[in-house]
């Protein structure tokens, strides 16, 4: 390991649609610090409230016998209604359906205006692109099926992670991100196949999105002070992909030094309105001493003036769990034979690997049908709109 703190290449984006990176290093304990710091936003939720309520007095509009269909919202929802007539199906129906459409489009739109981080180093004067990146520094994790933090934590324990809730988090139901940083940069063609390895390990509990080395990830953030939110800084060794076998070497570009790089969104701000996990006063400063040296325990939104320390020497290999039987993502299953292939040879994985060769063969004819499952996932998550699934759904059915 070179000498000095470990640095972890960050570029930052002020939205969605920000295409220009703010390219940052931060140190282990500079990043622990920015990923348990949640950016509140009261206003952004006003918007979307407002633009729910505005949904729900367009349908109240529509139950009322006589009324005429005025305004973008009500005019939607008659449009739904009529259709359904058309086609001889329930009109009511089809205005709740299209109302719920327009709520999710309403809180979907959150997500545009959230300041957002990658752990990536792009090249000097690049993009958000796939293309301008030169290597990653962290495994980044999506869990929006409902995992308890706990136990989504628990499952990375072998290694050094930070885990917290996001936006749309809510105790019934839980959002959360999960940070595991790299002991050293991988290139960004080897991304998949870690993703591949972690979307196993999780018996692909993670959201496959995140399979795509170039996306961006909003930073922690919460719409009030009041609103329930959580954070796990957990102790371990730093997870190595090349000792686990999941990739051949380590990227060969190094973190440019100081002075090449700009301060990210990502340090903190006096002018933006932040809070910690539990609301407390704000943690103390960590320590990268601390970090490497040895510290508290795990910390689960509590203050504390020492760090979680994760150990040194190389990690333990860790059997991925075998992929379900009715998983369909063919580019995991791809990317899984090719992490295994790269390990050494033995008679599991010899099995293992003609076991999931044998479900790639199977699944190639279906291209379609796993291209509409992720134009889905991308509406779910936000990044189209309604009318822009549409269209991207239009132009995958004419292309297949």
């Amino acid at each position: 390991m070179s000498a000095g703190p470990l640095r972890l290449a960050c570029a930052t984006f002020q939205r969605v649609f920000d295409v220009h990176p703010a390219q940052d290093a931060l140190t282990l304990a500079e990043l622990t610090e920015a990923l348990t710091r949640f950016i509140v936003k009261p206003k952004l939720k006003e918007r979307i409230d407002h633009e729910v309520a505005l949904v729900d007095a367009a349908v109240a509009v529509m139950a009322t016998p006589g009324a005429s269909a005025s305004g973008k919202l009500a005019a939607a929802l008659d449009k739904a209604r009529r259709d359904a007539v058309a086609k001889g199906k329930d009109p009511g129906e089809a205005v709740r359906d299209k109302a719920e459409h327009l709520r999710a489009d309403a809180r979907r739109a959150a997500k545009r205006d959230m300041r957002l981080w990658a752990p990536l180093l792009f090249k000097p004067g690049g993009e958000r692109d796939e293309a301008d990146i030169e290597h990653v520094s962290c495994l980044v994790l999506d869990y929006d099926g409902g995992t308890p933090i706990d136990e989504a934590s628990a499952a990375w324990r072998p290694y050094y992670h930070v885990v917290h809730t996001t936006w749309s988090h809510t105790p019934a139901r839980p959002k959360l991100r999960l940070v595991l940083p790299l002991a050293a940069p991988i290139r960004p063609e080897d991304f998949r196949a870690l993703f591949a390895w972690a979307e196993a390990r999780t018996h692909f509990a993670v959201d496959p999105t995140g399979r795509g080395v170039s996306r961006a990830h909003a930073m922690p953030v919460t719409p009030s002070e009041d609103a329930p939110r959580q954070a796990i800084v957990a102790p371990g060794e730093l997870l190595d992909p090349v000792t686990l076998g999941i990739v051949a070497a380590p990227s060969p570009v190094p973190v440019p030094p100081p002075e090449a790089l700009v301060p990210c969104l990502l340090r903190p701000d006096p002018e933006v309105w932040t809070v910690t996990a539990d609301a407390r006063d704000p943690w103390d400063p960590l320590d990268d001493d601390a970090l490497w040296g040895g510290g508290a325990p795990t910390t689960q939104a509590q203050p504390r003036s020492a760090a979680v320390a994760p150990t040194t020497g190389p990690a333990p290999a860790v059997a991925p769990a075998a992929a379900p039987a009715d998983d369909g993502r063919l580019d995991a299953l791809a990317a899984r034979v090719a992490a295994l292939e790269a390990q050494p040879a033995n008679d599991a994985h010899a099995g293992e690997i003609a076991a999931l060769e044998a479900r790639v063969a199977a699944l190639e004819a279906s291209a379609l049908v796993d291209g509409l499952e992720r134009l889905s996932l991308l509406y779910e998550q936000g990044a189209l709109d309604q009318a822009e699934y549409a269209a991207a759904k239009g132009r995958l059915i004419r292309e297949g």
